[in-house]
C-alpha cells in the first residue's frame, strides 16, 4: 500500500530563501552540467570539454578531457561524479577516471550507452530492448569487465497514434557509493533502490497531489519548444506539424531527480511564485522537505538553469544578459 507524504515529516517552507551570487565567470561559454568540489567547480561544456573553475578567484584553472575518440576523450557530453581523489566521466562507449589535476588514470570501453555511473566496483548504464513492436529503455548493471550482469529496470516507450507527447514520463537513475537509485514516474512517485550487486533493497513509493496540465500551459509550452534557438526549435515544429500533439491529463509526479550528500532531490511540476518545487528526501524516503527554488528564466517553461546540490546548498548558473557572462548563485537550504 502506498504511503502518502502527509504520513511523513513534510515541511512546506514558509521561509523565503534568498540566493547569493558566489562568482562571475567571463570566460565561461556553454555550461551543460556542473559539480562543486570545495573551492572548485567542474563544468561539462557543450563544446565537448571539461572545464575547472576557481570559485574564489572566479577564473578558469584547467581543462580536462576533450571531444575525440582517443584515450581520455569523449564523443558526447559525459556525466560527472566527483570523488575525494578522482573524477569519474561516464560517456558514450566508455567510462574514464581522472585525477583532480586532469591525468587519465583508467579507461574502460563499453557498448554504446547514453549514460554510465559507478556503483561500488560495478557500473550502471542505460540500454534498449525490443520485444515485438514494443521498445523498452532498460537500466543495466555492468561489471568491471564491461559485460552486463543483470537488468535492473525496464521502461516501455509508449508510441502514440494521436500525436507526440511533449511531457513524457520520466525514468532515470543515479548512484551514491554502493547504492543505485532508479526513478520512474510511470508508476507515480516511485524510486527503487538497489545495492551495487543489483539486489533490490527497498522502494520509496509515495502519493502526490496530481497537477492538471492546463490549456494555457499546453499552448505556451509548444510555442517555446518550437521557438528554441538553433535546430531544436525547427525539429519540434516539424514534428508537431507532422504528428500533432497529445497531452496526458496530468503531469508526471517526477520531473527530474538526483542524489547527493545522503539526500534525494526530486523536482516536480509544481510551481509557486515563479519557482519550482523540489522534494528533499533522506535516502530511505522516510522524511521529506518541500522547497521552491529558482530554476527557469522568468516566463520560461523550457530553458532551465544549470544546477547542482552540494553539502545542503543549491547552486545554479544564470546568464547575465547585461554583463554578458555566467554567474553562479547559491541558496542555503538548511534555513
Amino acid at each position: 500500500m502506498k504511503n502518502t507524504l502527509m504520513c511523513f515529516i513534510l515541511i512546506l517552507c514558509a521561509i523565503i530563501l534568498h540566493a547569493e551570487k558566489v562568482a562571475e565567470f567571463p570566460e565561461m561559454m556553454q555550461p551543460a552540467r556542473i559539480k562543486i568540489d570545495g573551492n572548485e567547480m567542474f563544468v561539462v561544456d557543450s563544446r565537448s570539454k571539461i572545464e575547472v573553475y576557481s570559485l574564489s578567484e572566479q577564473m578558469l584553472l584547467r581543462e580536462i578531457s576533450k571531444k575525440g575518440q582517443g584515450p581520455g576523450e569523449f564523443q558526447y557530453l559525459p556525466f560527472l561524479k566527483i570523488f575525494p581523489d578522482s573524477l569519474f566521466l561516464g560517456a558514450y562507449t566508455k567510462v574514464m577516471v581522472f585525477s583532480k589535476d586532469g591525468k587519465l588514470i583508467e579507461e574502460n570501453r563499453q557498448f554504446p550507452v547514453t549514460k554510465a555511473l559507478p556503483a561500488g566496483d560495478n557500473y550502471v548504464s542505460f540500454g534498449t530492448v525490443r520485444e515485438g513492436e514494443d521498445i523498452y529503455r532498460t537500466v543495466n548493471l555492468i561489471g568491471s569487465d564491461m559485460k552486463q550482469i543483470k537488468e535492473l529496470h525496464r521502461h516501455l516507450r509508449v508510441r502514440r497514434k494521436g500525436g507526440i507527447n511533449p511531457i513524457r514520463d520520466y525514468m532515470n537513475f543515479d548512484t551514491l557509493g554502493n547504492r543505485i537509485f532508479i526513478a520512474d514516474s510511470r508508476e507515480g512517485f516511485v524510486i527503487e533502490v538497489f545495492d551495487s550487486s543489483g539486489e533490490k533493497e527497498y522502494i520509496i513509493d509515495k502519493e502526490l497531489e496530481k497537477i492538471r496540465i492546463t490549456n494555457e500551459f499546453k499552448t505556451a509550452y509548444i510555442e517555446q519548444l518550437t521557438s528554441r534557438p538553433g535546430g531544436q526549435g525547427q525539429e519540434w515544429k516539424t514534428a508537431v506539424d507532422q504528428w500533432g500533439v497529445e497531452y496526458d491529463r496530468f503531469f508526471p509526479d517526477i520531473r527530474e531527480f538526483q542524489v547527493a550528500d545522503d539526500r534525494i532531490y526530486v523536482q516536480t511540476y509544481k510551481t509557486e511564485q515563479r519557482k519550482t518545487e523540489f522534494i528533499i528526501l533522506d535516502l530511505k524516503g522516510s522524511s521529506s522537505q518541500s522547497v521552491f527554488l529558482p530554476l527557469y528564466e522568468e516566463g520560461s517553461l523550457v530553458d532551465k538553469y544549470v544546477y547542482t546540490f552540494h553539502k545542503g546548498d543549491y547552486y545554479y548558473l544564470k546568464y547575465n544578459d547585461d554583463k554578458e557572462m555566467w554567474e553562479l548563485h547559491r541558496l542555503d537550504l538548511s534555513s
